[in-house]
């Protein structure tokens, strides 16, 4: 029973599994760190091998694999660290955050390659995204530490960079945030960037950054305004006229204008006797067409809040209005039969098939999906009507067994 020669013996032999079983055969406990370093003394594979086996050992763990990390680095192994790492992380367990944390590190500050590889294929989900971005940025992954940070001064810090980021990783990014991180972006990205980029990511992203917040942002730049931005300078000149009757006709006749930004532009003008700015706008938008699905939203909400819904049911009843989901949403509790009319138009098929469903219209459901193709989870719907009613949910099961045209659902479900 000389433990630690059988121990040396077999591990000079290269016989691993061996000495992993006599360790747990036996209880012996040497010690594997002093072990694992007199083999990487004589191979390097042969510690890579011997750490991976120590800490995936079949019966339990006999090393803990922060410390064979410790030292492959001590010993300047990262290249094995890493393998090390990436054999033992391959399951992205949540767990395991601060060994992943741990592997894209230490690259980032040896190997920022590696570490670009390794996020480019993202592998792992689980590591602190504040540390590897402040990591990817002081290794000059720009395009990475974009993707991580999540504070606006970090990334207008970042964006600066553009010709080291991907013109296609600048337009996700610029999709990814919202629209006040995205003009504070914009506005560092125009201090260095190429003009002809920076036209393109404001004609790209107009409609969530805003024409209006961004031609300014072009102007000083000295970059010449084009197409939208031309007319978004045009509008806010006249609105600064105190020229709204102008603003309006001359935004409602411009179709790039047609946007919430345009509608915020009207809203912060100063209130004057009469109709507001933006009535005045929406009343426009009325006389040369119909508003579009924004305006009407932003028409509508507040005019039920208020319960002013007449002057609403009469311009749809008009077709000025844009049918949409979130209108539906909007008048259901006012009116639900208008309601189920603006969803039936706007094929929001869920809110049909809820609205019916809830007034007890089984027949009128059933007529509905076969008309439309829409297949909604008739189990999960029946379970709801189960759930208030168990007389109504076997009338509507037998219906839907029992379709004239033919059954949709099986009857064993």
């Amino acid at each position: 029973q000389a433990h630690s020669r059988v121990v040396d013996a077999t591990v000079g032999e290269g016989q691993y599994d061996r000495v992993i079983n006599y360790i747990l055969n036996t209880g012996y406990c040497p010690d594997l760190i002093e072990l694992l370093r007199r083999v990487a003394s004589t191979s390097i594979r042969a510690a890579l091998e011997f750490g991976i086996k120590l800490v995936q050992s079949e019966v339990r763990s006999l090393l803990d694999p922060t410390l064979v990390v410790d030292l492959f680095v001590s010993l300047n192994l990262i290249q094995e660290a890493t393998s090390l790492l990436l054999e033992l992380l391959q399951h992205n367990r949540a767990e395991e955050g601060a060994l992943q944390t741990r592997l894209l590190a230490m690259n980032l500050k040896a190997a920022p390659q590696v570490a670009n590889t390794i996020l480019e294929q993202g592998m792992f989900s689980h590591y602190d995204r504040a540390v590897v971005a402040e990591l990817c940025e002081q290794a000059g992954l720009y395009q990475r530490a974009l993707e991580h940070y999540t504070n606006t001064k970090d990334m207008a810090r970042v964006i600066v960079h553009t010709n080291m980021i991907p013109q296609e990783a600048l337009a996700a990014h610029f999709c990814r945030v919202d629209a006040e991180q995205g003009l504070a972006c914009f506005k560092a990205m125009l201090m260095t960037s190429d003009p002809k980029l920076s036209l393109g990511i404001a004609v790209q992203f107009t409609d969530k950054m805003g024409a209006c917040n961004l031609y300014p942002l072009l102007q000083q730049a000295g970059i010449s305004l084009q197409g939208v931005f031309a007319h978004a300078a045009e509008l806010d000149g006249l609105l600064r006229s105190d020229k709204i009757r102008e603003a309006a006709m001359f935004a409602a006749r411009s179709p790039t204008l047609r946007s919430l930004d345009t509608i915020q532009r009207f809203q912060t003008m100063p209130h004057r006797p009469g109709l507001s700015a933006v009535m005045q706008y929406f009343q426009t938008c009325k006389e040369t067409g119909k508003l579009n699905q924004v305006e009407t939203v932003q028409l509508c909400r507040p005019a039920v809040q208020q319960g002013k819904t007449e002057m609403l049911r009469k311009w749809w009843d008009a077709s000025k209005l844009e049918d949409s989901e979130e209108l539906g949403d909007m008048i259901w509790a006012a009116d639900p039969q208008w309601a189920l009319q603006i969803y039936i138009k706007s094929q929001a098929h869920s809110r049909v098939v809820d609205a019916t469903v809830g007034e007890g219209q089984y027949d009128r459901v059933i007529n509905y999906i076969l008309n439309t193709g829409y297949c909604p989870d008739l189990i999960e719907l029946l379970r709801r009507v189960a759930s208030t009613s168990i007389r109504a949910a076997l009338e509507f099961g037998i219906k839907l067994v029992q379709s004239e045209v033919r059954s949709l659902l099986d009857p064993t479900l």
